[in-house]
């Protein structure tokens, strides 16, 4: 299992439904962005998710996702360059 987290405004910030929206298109539905790059493009994760948790003060984004065997950095490596695409 892979989780990786950035931390995020807190409850009530305007930028949190682009949050949300960028979770979205992150793992949601069957062109979302991670599961075509892991699975379909390469073979090197399955079941991605992302979320947004929302706190008083401050809040994060998560995604998790199951790396193939011997895939765990990989995977991890272009997890981070989608997200970090994403939020340019």
């Amino acid at each position: 299992l892979v989780e990786l987290g950035w931390r995020t405004p807190g409850h009530g910030h305007p930028d949190l439904p682009a949050l949300d929206a960028i979770a979205a298109a992150l793992t949601d539905g069957a062109a979302a962005l991670l599961p075509t790059a892991l699975d379909l493009d390469a073979p090197l994760a399955t079941d991605p998710s992302a979320q947004v948790q929302r706190y008083r003060s401050a809040g994060s984004l998560g995604v998790t996702l199951l790396q193939r065997a011997g895939k765990t950095a990989e995977s991890a490596r272009r997890t981070l360059e989608i997200v970090d695409e994403v939020a340019r």
